[in-house]
Order: C-alpha cells, then sequence, then structure tokens
C-alpha cells in the first residue's frame, strides 16, 4: 500500500481537531468514552485516506 504522507497527516491532524479540547462523550458517532471506542472512531475517520 502507498499514502501520500501529506495526505495522511493532513488526515491525522483533522482527527486530532476532531477530539481537542472536546469532552469525549460528546464526539458524534464515538459513542461511550472507551479506548476501544476511540480505536474505531479513528479508524473509520482515516480510513477513506488509507483505503
Amino acid at each position: 500500500m502507498v499514502v501520500d504522507l501529506g495526505h495522511l497527516e493532513r488526515s491525522l491532524e483533522a482527527a486530532r481537531d476532531g477530539l481537542d479540547h472536546r469532552f469525549l462523550d460528546e464526539v458524534p458517532d464515538l459513542g461511550p468514552a472507551t479506548m476501544e471506542n476511540l480505536a474505531a472512531w479513528v479508524w473509520r475517520t482515516l480510513e477513506p485516506t488509507c483505503a
């Protein structure tokens, strides 16, 4: 798999900005703030970039 690292970095920044300085219970589509749900949310956010 080949991924443009600049594009991946922008996607990571967007994912981080969606979580930064927010209550995790208020993040849409995250569900209860558990590590498993957080990992799944990050993957769903980054999956279009990595596909």
